[in-house]
């Protein structure tokens, strides 16, 4: 237990100190400072960077803007790749990380930047240049990355059930201890199967409460509130039930991010800034939910709320609303 705690503060700690500056403006925003002169704005789900320049020296003066602006969108493209590689996926990794196993990550990275959008460029009049440019999360580098993650994801599943199946089938050679150990593990299995089951009554207990694929008041989005702890913005929150059983985002909520390339979530430190946001529609369903004990990215909810999103799950409700978190 002592070292699983220490795990624990330890990456939360690691994670604290790679937060970085936050800034919330008057409209909800969060904007998370990244590198030297890079920011992500988690609400609008783009990142930013800006770049200054100058012109070479002895050149006529009719030039000087144009090759000081042109130095600049340089250094601005520069500093969105430091950006960008700093923007957090989960809660101890980075998109660095997957451009160095990924050379796809690397190359729609690279991508992104060459086509960044600028959308400031300021000849100042000491003969240097500031330039402003920005980049979209969603699209093709969000679609690679989830790719990536996904499939590692996968792997890790896979390969947990094979291990799994090797042990059952070599059981027979442990000594008492182990057998010991092996039935304490059965013994939780019955209980989680039983807790499975109780989930299983509870949702038909608040079905008629739960809401319905079929009900013309099927919410529009889906608003978690999370403040009061110490939950950061990632690109990959996930969403689990009190028991540990992952509800989002499943298997049919990725292929639908796969295909359209759109963020699993966007973030705001204001409720009513998510409430107006069209992400989420005219009707979003607000919950109140706790971070994880053992990620700063990821959320549980109580068993009830449990049921009914997993019945908005089956009714494919992720497929097209949109995720919005609010945090501190």
């Amino acid at each position: 237990m002592d070292i699983q705690m220490k795990a624990i503060k330890t990456i939360s700690l690691v994670a604290a100190l790679f937060s970085g500056c936050v800034a919330a403006n008057q409209t909800g925003e969060y904007t998370e400072f990244v590198g030297a002169a890079g920011a992500v704005n988690w609400s609008k789900g783009k990142i930013e960077a800006e770049g200054m320049g100058a012109a070479p020296p002895n050149k006529p003066p009719h030039v000087i803007p144009l090759l000081a602006c042109r130095a600049a969108i340089a250094d601005a493209q520069r500093n969105l790749l430091e950006a960008t590689k700093g923007v957090r996926v989960q809660a101890t990794t980075v998109v660095e990380k997957y451009m160095l196993a990924s050379d796809q990550v690397s190359t729609s990275v690279e991508g992104v930047v060459r086509n960044a959008l600028i959308t400031e460029k300021t000849p100042l009049a000491d003969g240097t240049c500031r330039v402003t440019v920005t980049a979209p999360l969603a699209g093709n580098l969000s679609q690679t990355i989830y790719q990536h993650a996904f499939d590692l994801e996968s792997q890790k599943t896979a390969l947990y059930y094979l291990l799994d199946g090797v042990g059952k089938s070599l059981s027979w050679l442990m000594p008492a201890k182990a057998h010991a150990a092996t039935s304490n593990q059965q013994i939780l299995r019955r209980l989680e199967q039983l807790e499975a089951r109780l989930l299983q009554l509870e949702q038909g207990v608040n079905q008629k409460n739960a809401p319905s694929a079929q009900s013309d008041v099927l919410p529009t989005g889906l608003i978690i509130d999370v403040r009061g702890g110490h939950f950061v913005p990632s690109m990959s929150p996930k969403i689990y039930s009190k028991s540990g059983k992952k509800l989002y985002p499943k298997k049919q909520a990725r292929d639908a991010i796969l295909e359209n390339g759109r963020l699993v979530s966007l973030f705001t430190r204001d409720l009513s800034f998510a409430q107006r946001h069209p992400k989420v529609g005219e009707r979003p369903w607000i919950i109140k939910a706790a971070q994880s004990n053992n990620s700063r990215t990821d959320i549980v909810v109580n068993e009830k709320i449990a049921a009914k999103l997993q019945q908005l799950i089956a009714s494919q409700f992720f497929n097209d609303a949109g995720v919005i978190i609010v945090l501190d």
